[in-house]
């Protein structure tokens, strides 16, 4: 990062932005996220392989999409084919992560305990919600070129970073806690 920005932090100094090391970011904690829903549904026997591999897929899809889409903008020219072709492309993908968790979640959900339940329609939400944050930080740069507006777009995505991860690990976590310390009491 630091050679990236430079020493001082001044915009002048500023050579390139981390977006290969953003991409491989995602390309593991992505998948981590969406992998809490099958895994959650597992709790009371229903874990569904198929809907678990859908997920991924789909998830990698956006991801690489998005990075071959994105690398290819650059500082000065802003909107390309393939950069348009890359944002189109991951927002189908992220789509289509959505309809399999409205559809598939929503209805497995109904029958898990209201701590589960509670979490994977919240959860759902930050996909939702929260992962709508990235196509407005791509989107930017597809649209506006110049240095500024790659520093808006590096805000954009750490401000997504800190919201989604953080928030969609404690949301999970405390469900988990919920029906830990239900099953403690019942013994």
């Amino acid at each position: 990062m630091k050679d990236a920005v430079g020493d001082s932090g001044l915009l002048s100094e500023i050579t390139g932005f981390p977006t290969e090391i953003r991409y491989i970011d995602w390309l593991v904690t992505t998948p981590l996220l969406l992998v809490k829903f099958p895994l959650l549904l597992s709790l009371k026997g229903k874990m569904k392989t198929g809907l678990l591999t859908k997920l991924i897929v789909a998830d990698v899809i956006m991801i690489v999409a998005g990075y071959l889409g994105e690398s290819s903008i650059n500082l000065n020219g802003g909107f390309t084919q393939l950069g348009l072709w890359g944002y189109l492309v991951g927002c189908f993908a992220w789509l289509y992560i959505i309809y399999l968790l409205f559809t598939n979640v929503t209805k497995a959900a109904e029958s898990s305990p209201a701590p589960i339940r509670k979490a994977l329609l919240n959860m759902r939400l930050f996909i939702l919600v929260g992962w709508a944050i990235y196509p407005i930080g791509y989107a930017v740069t597809l649209f506006a070129s110049g240095v500024e507006v790659q520093l808006v777009r590096e805000l954009i995505y750490n401000v997504a970073d800190l919201v989604n991860k953080v928030g969609f690990g404690l949301i999970a976590f405390f469900a988990v806690k919920t029906i830990s310390t239900m099953k403690q009491i019942k013994t």
